[in-house]
């Protein structure tokens, strides 16, 4: 899984997340989130427009003994490449 936002990021300069809502219970939590940027860089196979866009997501996470055990980050890359199209 962290292939994926590696790839994203180089597509775009800068895609800052912002932490829309946050619950934690126990060991697990899960986030929602909007990732934002500017289309400078290939990005799905699409050349860069230029366009600012933005998408929703979330992500989840588990602890276990202390550490982050498990981390799942789903986005809505309809809605991405709708916006870059």
């Amino acid at each position: 899984m962290a292939l994926l936002p590696r790839r994203r990021t180089t597509s775009v300069e800068r895609l800052p997340q912002q932490v829309v809502d946050l619950v934690v219970e126990g060991e697990r939590a899960a986030a929602r989130l909007v990732w934002s940027g500017t289309h400078d860089g290939t990005l799905l196979g699409v050349p860069a427009s230029g366009r600012r866009f933005s998408y929703p997501g979330a992500a989840f996470f588990t602890v276990r003994d202390g550490l982050l055990a498990d981390i799942w980050v789903v986005g809505d890359l309809a809605a991405l490449r709708d916006q870059l199209s």
